[in-house]
């Protein structure tokens, strides 16, 4: 299988987006952009629609990267510009243990995250944006984005794993096909 060179990873947040697209880069070479660190300002705090776009502008100018997020308010920027699509599809039970793991490792340890703010029990356990209650909120709506993703691709390939295991073959049949 032929990958597109401007790659983005979907999936709710637990998923191991982060994880998946830092080894597909270590791979192929492709340089690797975090959404998040891209998106979030100091304390938490998010952009303007058009200030986010423009830093996508930014650091996505070049003819290759991966990119992992979803960012639903950027889809056009998305659409016209990428080539694969790769959809960590996991069960909500699996995502949940993932974040709730994640979480309480991040907030007891006071993590810094994407450079700039630390995790709070706040952050990532209440609130409409805690992470958390946006996981729960959202799932069910991302398993129907990629759904109509699926559906009607248009120019874009579309790969779509429903389990770890599934990725991982994945990453190791790719690493396995590199030349060494």
């Amino acid at each position: 299988m032929e990958l597109g060179r401007r790659i983005q990873i979907k999936g709710s947040s637990g998923s191991g987006k982060s994880t998946f697209a830092k080894r597909l880069s270590e791979i192929t070479g492709i340089p690797y952009y975090e959404g998040d660190t891209i998106y979030w300002r100091a304390n938490w705090t998010a952009p303007t629609n058009e200030e986010f776009a423009d830093r996508l502008d930014k650091a996505l100018s070049g003819e290759e990267w991966i990119f992992d997020g979803n960012y639903g308010s950027q889809s056009e920027f998305f659409s016209q510009r990428v080539e694969t699509v790769i959809i960590l599809n996991y069960s909500f039970w699996l995502i949940m243990k993932r974040l709730l793991r994640r979480s309480i490792r991040d907030v007891s340890s006071k993590k810094m995250m994407y450079g700039h703010s630390q995790q709070t029990f706040r952050a990532a356990f209440t609130g409409k944006m805690g992470l958390i209650p946006y996981t729960i909120r959202t799932f069910r709506r991302r398993l129907r984005q990629y759904d109509e993703l699926d559906a009607n691709p248009g120019h874009i390939q579309v790969i779509r794993f429903r389990h770890p295991c599934e990725a991982d073959k994945f990453l190791t049949d790719l690493q396995n096909s590199v030349p060494k």
